[in-house]
Order: C-alpha cells, then sequence, then structure tokens
C-alpha cells in the first residue's frame, strides 16, 4: 500500500485544489487536525482555530485568546453541536491542565475537567473526552483519562512512554488508539488492552479513521518523517510528505496532510493505494 499525494492547497492560497476548483485561502500556517464525527475538520494553530471546508478553504476562524498568560492551548478536538474541546496547559506544560468546552457560535467556553497534571493530545467520544494525563517529572509513564459532562474523570489505563509525545485517536465505535513509547496500543471503551503493536522508532503522531484504519507518522529526531499503516500484521511501510506537522482521516481511503512550516505551509490529500510502496 502506498499514498498517492495531492496538493490541494498552500499557505498563500495559490494552488488549484484537486478536480479543477478554484483556488482559496488557507490557514496560512501549519494546524494540528482533528476531524468530528459529522466530517467537519479543524486545525490548531497556536491559539487560533480554523475550520477547513473539503477543499482546503477556510470556512471559519476563530480566535481562541481568551487564556490568562500563562495558560496556553496545546491540544483541539472536534465535539459534536458546533463545540470544540480545547486542552490548556500551564506555563507550557509545567503544571495543571485544563479541559475546556468552547461554543464555537457564540464564544461561550467552561472548563469540563481540571487537574494538577498537564494534559496532552485528546479525542471526543460521544459525549466525554477521552484524553492524555502526564506528571513533569515522569518521562517514563502516562495515563490514559476520561471525562464525563459532568467533569468528572476517571482513569481508563496506564501505558508506557513520554505523555508530551503520545497521540491518541478513536474509531466511530469508541475504541481508544493511542501511541507510547514502544508502538501503537488499542484499548476497550472501559480500558483493555486489545492489541499492541511495536513501532521502529518512536515519538508517532497518529489518526484513526471511523471503521479503525491506523496511520501514525514517526519523527523520531530523523528529519523526515515516517509513514506507517497500522493493521493486525503490525506496521506497513507507506510513502508520504517528509515534512507533515500533522494529518486526518478524510474518510477510508483518503487522509488531508498539514505539511510545512509557517514559511510555506500548505495542505495535501493522500490517497490510500493497494499497490506496493516499494520501501
Amino acid at each position: 500500500m502506498s499514498l498517492t499525494a495531492a496538493l490541494i492547497l498552500t499557505a498563500c492560497g495559490g494552488a488549484a485544489p484537486a478536480g479543477g476548483a478554484s483556488s482559496a485561502s488557507g490557514p496560512g500556517f501549519p494546524v494540528a487536525l482533528n476531524r468530528g464525527v459529522d466530517g467537519e475538520v479543524w486545525g490548531l494553530g497556536g491559539s487560533t482555530a480554523v475550520e477547513i471546508g473539503d477543499y482546503g478553504r477556510v470556512e471559519r476562524s476563530v480566535d481562541l485568546d481568551f487564556l490568562p498568560s500563562p495558560w496556553t492551548i496545546s491540544a483541539l478536538a472536534v465535539g459534536p453541536d458546533d463545540r470544540l474541546f480545547l486542552g490548556a496547559v500551564w506555563s507550557d506544560g509545567g503544571a495543571f491542565g485544563d479541559i475546556i468546552a468552547y461554543d464555537v457560535a457564540t464564544g461561550e467556553h467552561a472548563v469540563r475537567a481540571h487537574q494538577d497534571n498537564p494534559v496532552g493530545d485528546l479525542v471526543v467520544i460521544g459525549d466525554d473526552v477521552v484524553f492524555v494525563s502526564f506528571a513533569t517529572d515522569d518521562h517514563r509513564s502516562f495515563t490514559v483519562r476520561r471525562a464525563n459532562p459532568s467533569g468528572e474523570v476517571s482513569d481508563l489505563a496506564v501505558l508506557p512512554g513520554d505523555g508530551r509525545r503520545a497521540s491518541i485517536g478513536a474509531d466511530a465505535a469508541g475504541t481508544v488508539v493511542v501511541t507510547t513509547g514502544g508502538g501503537v496500543t488499542r484499548l476497550s471503551t472501559t480500558g483493555a488492552t486489545l492489541g499492541d503493536w511495536p513501532l521502529p522508532t518512536g515519538g508517532a503522531d497518529l489518526a484513526v479513521s471511523r471503521e479503525g484504519r491506523m496511520l501514525v507518522a514517526t519523527r523520531d529526531g530523523a528529519s523526515c518523517v515516517e509513514w506507517f499503516r497500522v493493521d493486525a500484521t503490525g506496521p506497513v511501510p507507506l510513502d508520504g510528505p517528509c515534512d507533515a506537522s500533522s494529518f486526518v482521516w478524510m474518510d477510508e481511503e483518503t487522509v488531508l496532510v498539514s505539511a510545512g512550516d509557517e514559511n510555506g505551509a500548505e495542505l495535501v490529500r493522500m490517497a490510500a493505494q493497494s499497490s506496493p510502496s516499494g520501501r
């Protein structure tokens, strides 16, 4: 299996989207992508969140600058009913972590959950938020936690690795997938381990499709990310953009990638094909 990449939009909006559509203005900077259950795609860049349309157009832009210093927003997940869920940390992750529910239509926001430890990546499952929690002085293990709408928080699993580098996703059934220090772990809705797959290098980013397809990009000190599809037999190398910063499944065959940096960011659509990658 390989990934065929097609540029759909540059940062300055100069490239035409696939299919011959007219060019449009992109976000202009790399974004951490997340896709909601209804198919909407949002990206987070600094304290700005953008909703990205089918051809890379920015449909909406929201300034998330309501947090007092030194709080910063570290992660975003798309929830139902036009809500975003934000992971916020104190002093760049030095202490404390909040899960914040943000209403895009009204701009109203409220803390869903607060804890003494920082929060990492997060994903919305139904009405709950499942997130990575880590201690500032622990680079060897982290906890996957679940916060319900009432703000009650429960532990799902303790996994090996540095929580700052862990990535989390879920499929339509609520099965959780997390990157760890050694690879990828799939958890049931109650936190039981359903599978473990080692990766050749650590520091992986992750995207999970609605049907549970897993795609990871490792960046363990390498100048170029390495792409893998993870299935029942383990990781399968793929071809993909070298400078990817984030990615998300658009459907079961297509991945949207935010690549580049602030000097030349672009959105790339990658079609998963069944032919060997040759790598």
